[in-house]
């Protein structure tokens, strides 16, 4: 089967809960949605998922409106580049304290990086301590970028909460 049916099945099969972009609702990802998402057929679905069809790039670029998913964009990536590519949801609608304690913590090591390499920068000189420095920088680069993401993220998603149960979901 194809890597993009073998995709698309997954998510169907596993049926998680996400938070739809558009509508700012948490839904669980289903066929149903998906045809909403769409405009496809429920059956057009399934038959993309069984690889009896291709599934056409609308189909994939109407999902990332709603539910941006990294593994969408690998189907096109080639692996180089993947890793430019920053998964920005943080695990749902509720943002568990782990995960802030851990973001404010790799916020502060990665800072505290950055300004260390700056200075090596403004100084010029880079000797065999700077080398390991920038590995390390160089080693947590998207890891720290990813965790940026899913922090904003986190960020506007309680944010536009607030504001729908403020104003009774009217925005």
């Amino acid at each position: 089967m194809r890597t993009d049916a073998e995709l698309l099945q997954r998510f169907i099969n596993d049926a998680p809960t996400v938070r739809d972009r558009v509508t700012g609702q948490t839904v669980t990802l289903c066929v149903k949605v998906l045809s909403d998402w769409t405009g496809k057929a429920g059956r057009t679905i399934y038959e993309y998922a069984n690889g009896e069809r291709n599934i056409p790039v609308e189909f994939w670029r109407a999902f990332m409106e709603h539910c941006p998913d990294t593994r969408i964009i690998s189907l096109i990536l080639p692996p180089g580049l993947r890793a430019d590519v920053i998964d920005v949801t943080p695990g749902g609608p509720e943002t568990p304290a782990a995960f802030l304690r851990d973001a404010c913590k790799s916020i502060e090591q990665h800072a505290g990086l950055q300004k260390y390499l700056a200075e090596i920068l403004a100084d010029g000189r880079i000797d065999e301590l700077d080398k390991t420095s920038v590995q390390r920088y160089a080693e947590g680069f998207h890891a720290h970028r990813r965790t940026e993401a899913q922090l904003f993220q986190a960020i506007v998603n309680k944010y536009n909460d607030c504001i729908a149960a403020n104003h009774g979901g009217n925005g």
